[in-house]
């Protein structure tokens, strides 16, 4: 047999000690969680009985309400409470902004928080096209924005005022940021700036070169030009009048001609007025500025 030393012996008591030690702790632990379930029965079984009473005596709203201030109580006990928010896709939205529209406070029970009255909150905002807001447990709120993108300047009585693609005015925006966006004048032009933005877009030569869109009797477009020279659009087909003006451009440079004009109105023909000519007769009806 071999024979145990005295330190031998010293490490047996201690590791019969430790064990001791871990199986009151776990005993403890398992006590806690034993009292914290008892509770808890004893909460839903106090709220059960306020509800049946209230059933009982026809006060079904009533209730309803107490059991869900209920839950509500429990699960923020239970730590589902309102800890953070999180927003995506924000660019000119402010913070203060956004908390206004969600009215929201850190440790708000977070199954209490009203999703569609938050989301319709956020979809006032000036720059807001779209919001989305959902949950995120155990205590964070999740916001997804899709802001309105400028797409021009709308002149119009001496204002000015920064337009989105749908020709919509963005509340707020100021002008001045948005310098490098065309300007388009005219009493009907944000709803029509539209279709003219996108043709445009397909011939980005001539889309850097338009400083202004001047709409003529509510019925067609001159474009105003960075070197001064204005291209008069047709009221109908204005796309295939681009298309005419471009295959000039690429046979003989027209847009760096020394040109006042180009009459593009008629679709067999093309005028072109130089500096200290008349204005060509084209057989067009008279028209009216803005």
């Amino acid at each position: 047999m071999r024979r145990l030393s005295p330190g031998n012996q010293n490490r047996g008591k201690l590791g019969s000690l430790a064990i001791g030690r871990a199986r009151r702790g776990i005993w403890q632990r398992q006590k806690w969680r034993l009292i914290a379930g008892f509770l808890c029965a004893v909460y839903a079984l106090c709220i059960g009985y306020l509800v049946y009473d209230s059933v009982a005596r026809g006060e079904v709203r009533t209730a309803r309400t107490l059991f869900w201030n209920g839950v509500l109580a429990f699960s923020e006990r239970q730590g589902l409470v309102v800890q953070d928010v999180l927003v995506d896709g924000r660019g000119h939205t402010g913070r203060d902004e956004i908390w206004q529209a969600l009215q929201l406070e850190r440790g708000t029970p977070i199954l209490g928080v009203d999703l569609d009255a938050a989301q319709a909150n956020l979809q006032i905002l000036p720059w807001v096209a779209m919001a989305k807001i959902e949950r995120r447990l155990p205590g964070m709120i999740y916001v997804h924005l899709t802001e309105r993108e400028p797409q021009a300047i709308w002149q119009y009585k001496g204002e000015l005022n920064v337009i989105d693609e749908n020709g919509a005015v963005i509340l707020n925006a100021d002008p001045k940021q948005f310098s490098a966006l065309p300007v388009v004048v005219g009493a009907d032009a944000p709803g029509a700036a539209r279709i003219l933005l996108q043709q445009l877009a397909a011939h980005s030569e001539l889309r850097t070169a338009v400083q202004s869109a001047v709409r003529i009797g509510q019925r067609r477009w001159d474009l105003h030009l960075q070197s001064g020279m204005i291209i008069k659009l047709p009221e109908e087909n204005a796309e295939l009048a681009l298309e005419r003006l471009m295959q000039m451009q690429t046979a003989q440079q027209a847009l760096q001609q020394n040109y006042t004009a180009i009459d593009l109105r008629l679709e067999d023909r093309v005028f072109l007025q130089k500096p200290g000519e008349p204005a060509p007769s084209t057989g067009t009806k008279g028209e009216q500025g803005v």
